[in-house]
């Protein structure tokens, strides 16, 4: 059985979710991995694992596209 491996919520106010996050998750280690404004990742650099956006239509396509980065980069180590 495949492990989870990204979590992603829907929030009302992304910036300041961000503040939040950066607070709670700065403490165990963690930080922003990626932001695009209204779509941000959290996690180690380069890779996010726990995301925040003000809906999932734009939540989706960002963290797709950052998981097809992942696999090339991957394959070409």
């Amino acid at each position: 059985m495949a492990a989870c491996s990204m979590l992603s919520i829907q929030c009302a106010d992304v910036r300041a979710s961000a503040i939040f996050y950066d607070a709670v998750l700065g403490a165990l280690g963690g930080a922003r991995a990626m932001d695009f404004g209204e779509v941000i990742g959290f996690g180690t650099v380069g890779k996010p694992e726990f995301w925040i956006a003000a809906d999932l239509v734009t939540l989706v396509p960002a963290a797709l596209d950052q998981r097809l980065r992942n696999r090339a980069a991957a394959a070409l180590t």
